[in-house]
């Protein structure tokens, strides 16, 4: 008994070093440069300034109407250790991508200040903060911008330092004014991976008329992110994206589907989900499941849902799961 106890324990010890080895794995260093085009069709990348861990944020911009829409912004530096921290964004409105590096003070350009350990940047309106900053005119922030936001952690030669998860850490809240302060849907960025997905699947809710229930409609953000080689080196092409659904009474799918465009690191708004499928409410139900499939192009997709009251405005955000698998597809 004693000696299986022994081996038993061995056992669990083993199995705890694995998992802990597994928690701690390595990231591809990623690396890019800024671009001049606003699509980046058979881009090579090179080594850039910042070569260590990339985290992608989905949704960034800055949206106006009736309601004004704005993105506050955290990236934070989580170790011990002051690094250069290189920030690129890709949207629509602008005239190609911007890019930035972040240091105590905010905003600098590439290369020339590092950001301090321990140490979290934050802005209210990163859009607004980079126009100040001279990276876009008056004109483009008065337009409405929609894009997404690459983060890289340079990884300081001889260190483990940002190649590994939680070791910075990005994350947005999209919002407007409203009832005397403010509401609005936080999204979290995910470093970016040797097998980001191509397939992602969602809920979207539809409860307009309904009695006795919030009113609400659901809207996908569907960003093409691309994905890591092992050599850091990224893989990024421009996309086709289909949308397709099934129905939550019968299980069978909806009777339409939806192909739409995405360019490299751009971000897609995709609404009147129930329409577009051809759902029903009182056919289908007022919730159904939602699948995104890239169509053509090698890439990778990531994205979020945001289920809207109608009165308030008020989104909530749900990240998008992964969807790659075949069985029961």
């Amino acid at each position: 008994m004693k000696k299986i106890s022994s081996c038993l324990a061995a056992s669990v010890i083993a199995t705890l070093a694995v998992s802990a080895g597994t928690a701690r794995a390595a990231l591809p260093k990623v690396h890019r440069t800024a671009n001049t085009g606003a699509q980046r069709s058979a881009v090579t990348q090179a080594v850039a300034n910042a070569d260590g861990v990339g985290i992608n944020l989905d949704v960034v911009g800055r949206i106006p109407g009736a309601t004004l829409f704005r993105t506050a912004v955290d990236i934070a530096n989580n170790t011990n250790t002051a690094v250069e921290v290189d920030v690129f964004l890709d949207a629509s409105g602008l005239d190609g991508e911007k890019s930035f590096s972040i240091s105590g003070a905010g905003i600098v350009p590439v290369g020339s200040a590092l950001m301090p350990d321990h140490f979290v940047y934050h802005s209210d309106d990163l859009i607004d903060d980079m126009r100040k900053a001279g990276l876009i005119t008056q004109g483009q922030e008065n337009g409405s911008i929609l894009g997404s936001l690459f983060v890289i952690y340079d990884n300081p030669a001889g260190t483990d330092l940002f190649t590994q998860f939680g070791q910075g850490s990005v994350q947005a809240r999209f919002y407007s004014s409203n009832f005397g302060g403010t509401i609005g849907v936080s999204a979290n960025g995910h470093e970016l991976t040797t097998s980001e997905p191509v397939s992602l699947v969602g809920i979207a809710r539809n409860t307009i008329g309904e009695a006795n229930t919030p009113q609400l409609t659901t809207n996908f953000f569907i960003n093409n992110e691309g994905y890591a080689l092992d050599n850091g080196d990224l893989v990024h092409n421009p996309v086709t994206v289909t949308m397709s659904g099934f129905s939550n009474v019968t299980g069978l799918p909806l009777p339409h589907t939806l192909t739409f465009p995405i360019g490299e690191f751009q971000t897609v708004v995709v609404g009147n989900i129930y329409s577009t499928l051809g759902a029903s409410q009182a056919a289908d139900g007022d919730s159904i499941i939602v699948f995104f499939d890239i169509a053509t192009g090698n890439s990778a997709i990531s994205g979020l849902s945001s289920t809207n009251d109608a009165a308030t405005k008020d989104p909530s955000a749900a990240q998008l799961r992964p969807a790659d698998w075949t069985s029961g597809r």
